[in-house]
């Protein structure tokens, strides 16, 4: 069975709040949460699967790998829904085409939240 992880830059203040509050339905079995800065051999690892980490968190789930837009549809689909965060996660990007429509925004937001802390990107 392959091991579940959501992957996310541990220097972005929106990615770091979104991975500590994220519950997972039970039904998604275990899910580690992991800073990609801390793991540095997840992010070889991605980039030779052609995943760019800067261009957006990683959701591997049961060897199937969702990046950016998709990784945050379908942890909107696999989202408790307890909780005023994960309800609003779990309503707003279950659809694909808000998620699409808003990965780009949030993207951005985590490009100037990096910069005014004086950090590069994570490649």
């Amino acid at each position: 069975m392959a091991k579940n992880r959501l992957i996310y830059d541990g220097d972005c203040p929106f990615c770091s709040k979104f991975a500590a509050l994220v519950r997972f339905r039970k039904a998604a079995g275990p899910v580690d949460i992991l800073n990609a800065r801390e793991h540095p051999e997840i992010v070889k690892e991605m980039a030779a699967k052609g995943i760019n980490l800067d261009k957006g968190m990683a959701l591997d789930l049961d060897g199937r790998i969702y990046h950016g837009s998709d990784a945050i549809n379908r942890i909107a689909l696999m989202s408790t829904g307890s909780g005023p965060f994960n309800a609003f996660t779990a309503a707003v990007f279950k659809s694909r085409i808000a998620s699409k429509t808003m990965y780009p925004v949030m993207k951005a937001a985590r490009r100037i939240a990096l910069c005014l802390k004086g950090k590069k990107g994570i490649g």
